[in-house]
């Protein structure tokens, strides 16, 4: 008598959340950046489940440096956004516990 046997391929699932088994030998890893943010109960994305950036996503062409040397900001703009910076800075320093300013999560940023 033989039984047959079907292998299936699937993900293991907890309420709302994928966990995706680990492969043999090899360790889970996650991409966590300063614009990750995570609700109650959920992971960071695999790190494998993104594509890998190219070149080309780090390269500017030499018409778009020669326009961001250009200073382009009015003297009111600039007061402006140094003054809020310098009140993000404050809110950041007055939590608890306090947020770090630079660099500054999407988490913060959000809050």
């Amino acid at each position: 008598m033989t039984t047959e046997v079907e292998v299936v391929d699937a993900e293991v699932v907890e309420g709302d959340i994928v966990v995706r088994p680990p492969v043999a030998g090899q360790a889970q890893r996650y991409l966590v950046t300063q614009h990750t943010m995570l609700g109650p109960g959920e992971l960071p994305p695999l790190a494998d489940a993104r594509p890998a950036w190219t070149d080309d996503d780090f390269r500017l062409s030499a018409e778009d440096m020669a326009e961001l040397v250009e200073p382009d900001l009015a003297e009111n703009t600039i007061k402006n956004r140094d003054s809020t910076v310098r009140a993000f800075e404050v809110w950041c320093a007055a939590q608890k516990p306090p947020r770090l300013v630079h660099p500054c999560t999407t988490a913060t940023y959000t809050c």
